[in-house]
C-alpha cells in the first residue's frame, strides 16, 4: 500500500500547476548593459563597447580597386560599418530595422554600437541616433547593404519624417559594399560568397565562433516573441549574431586592403585570375598583366582557367603596348587550347602572325638609317 500511496502522491504533485511569480519581468539589462541616449525625437537604447582589433593596416586606394571615384581617400577613421536585423526579409516599407549594428573608429580604437528598438514607438529616436552617426562619417561600409539595408533605412527615415524623400538617399553616399568587392576576388573559389563562409575560409575564424548562431530567417520570430512576451532569453543570440557580422566586416575590409595592392605568394590562383579580370575591366592594364601572368604561371588552375588567364593576358599586354609579351602569351594560349575551343585555333594563329608582323616592322623602323644630308 505504501508504494501505491507514493505513486499517487507523485501524480498529485506533478498535476499541480506551476506557480509563476506575477511580479517577475525579464529585463533587457540581463542581455546587455544598455545606455539610454537622448535625441530630439526621444530616447533609445544603445549598447557600446570597445573591440580589441589591430587597425594598423592601410585601407587606402579602394577607389582604384573597386572603380568608384567616390571612395577616393577612404580610410577606417572616416568609415561607418553598418548591419541591420529586421522584422522581415523583404525590403518593403513595412519592414522595420529593430537592431542596428555599427562600428567606427574613435581615438584610434574600434567601437561597436548596437541600437535596439525595445518598442516600435521608439523607432524615430533610434533612427535619429543612426542618422547622427551617418552624418559624422564620410563613407558607409556594409555587406549587401546597397540592395537591402539602405533600402529599408531610407524608407523608415521618410516614414518617421526624419528626412524628406530627396534627403533620404543614403545610396548616393560613398559606399563600400563588401559583398560585391569580395565576390570580385573570390568568385568560384568557395561554395558561396556568404559572410559566414568568408569568415571561415578567408579570415580564419574558428567553427565554434558561430556554433550557437541563429539562422537569419528566425531572427524576426525572436523579436516578435519579445514584443509579445517581454521574454529576452533568445535576444542574446540575435545580438551576438549582429555583433559578429559587424566586426567581421571590419576584418574583411582590412584583409581586402592588403590583398588588392599586392596579393601574397600563397594567394589562390583563381583569386589572381579574378583580380586580373577586375583590373582589366578598370583599364589598369599593367596591373592586370602582372596578376594574370601570376595566375597563368601558378599551379592549381584547371586547363580552362589557365586558358582564360592567358587569353586575358594577351589583351592586357596588347593594351599596354607590349607586343612582344602579347606574342608570347598568344603562343602559350595556342598550347593550352581546350577541346571545346578548337575553333579558336585559327584566331590565335592569325594573332600570332599579326603580332609577329608588327614587331618585325617596328624593328625595321628602328634600324632604318637616317637620310643623307645634301
Amino acid at each position: 500500500m505504501s508504494r501505491l500511496a507514493d505513486k499517487l502522491a507523485r501524480l498529485v504533485e506533478s498535476a499541480r500547476p506551476t506557480v509563476v511569480d506575477a511580479h517577475f519581468e525579464p529585463s533587457l539589462e540581463t542581455v546587455r548593459p544598455w545606455i539610454t541616449v537622448q535625441t530630439q525625437a526621444g530616447s533609445c537604447l544603445v549598447y557600446r563597447k570597445e573591440v580589441p582589433l589591430d587597425l594598423s593596416a592601410e585601407c587606402t586606394d579602394f577607389d582604384q580597386w573597386v572603380g568608384d571615384s567616390r571612395l577616393s581617400g577612404f580610410c577606417l577613421d572616416k568609415a561607418l560599418f553598418l548591419d541591420i536585423e529586421t522584422t522581415g526579409l523583404s525590403s518593403g516599407a513595412g519592414t522595420i530595422a529593430f537592431l542596428i549594428g555599427l562600428a567606427f573608429v574613435e581615438n584610434g580604437k574600434l567601437i561597436l554600437e548596437q541600437l535596439f528598438l525595445d518598442d516600435p514607438v521608439n523607432e524615430a529616436p533610434l533612427l535619429e541616433h543612426l542618422l547622427n552617426r551617418v552624418n559624422q562619417a564620410q563613407y558607409l561600409v556594409s555587406f549587401n547593404g546597397k540592395s537591402f539595408d539602405l533600402s529599408i533605412l531610407q524608407s523608415r527615415l521618410v516614414i518617421t519624417r526624419l528626412l524628406s524623400q530627396p534627403e533620404s538617399e543614403l545610396k548616393l553616399r560613398p559606399h563600400l559594399d563588401l559583398l560585391h568587392v569580395s565576390r570580385s576576388a573570390y568568385r568560384g573559389v568557395f561554395a558561396n560568397g556568404r559572410l559566414q563562409t568568408l569568415e571561415r575560409e578567408v579570415l580564419g575564424h574558428p567553427e565554434h565562433l558561430r556554433a550557437d548562431d541563429i539562422p537569419g530567417s528566425l531572427i524576426p520570430t525572436v523579436y516578435f516573441h519579445f514584443l509579445q512576451s517581454s521574454d529576452t532569453r533568445q535576444l542574446g543570440t540575435v545580438l551576438r549574431h549582429n555583433e559578429i557580422d559587424v566586426v567581421s566586416m571590419v576584418e574583411l575590409t582590412l584583409h581586402l586592403a592588403t590583398l588588392f595592392p599586392n596579393p601574397p605568394k600563397e594567394t589562390h590562383p583563381l583569386v589572381l585570375l579574378n583580380l586580373g579580370k577586375t583590373a582589366l575591366r578598370l583599364k589598369q592594364n599593367e596591373r592586370a598583366a602582372c596578376l594574370l601572368s601570376r595566375a597563368a604561371d601558378a599551379c592549381g588552375l584547371t586547363p580552362d582557367h589557365r586558358y582564360q588567364a592567358l587569353e586575358l593576358l594577351v589583351s592586357a599586354y596588347r593594351r599596354a603596348g607590349n607586343l612582344e609579351a602579347a606574342l608570347s602569351a598568344a603562343q602559350r594560349s595556342l598550347q593550352w587550347l581546350p577541346q571545346w575551343a578548337a575553333m579558336e585555333d585559327k584566331k590565335w594563329r592569325r594573332r600570332i602572325q599579326l603580332y609577329s608582323g608588327r614587331i618585325a616592322r617596328r624593328k625595321r623602323v628602328a634600324v632604318k638609317p637616317p637620310p643623307l644630308l645634301t
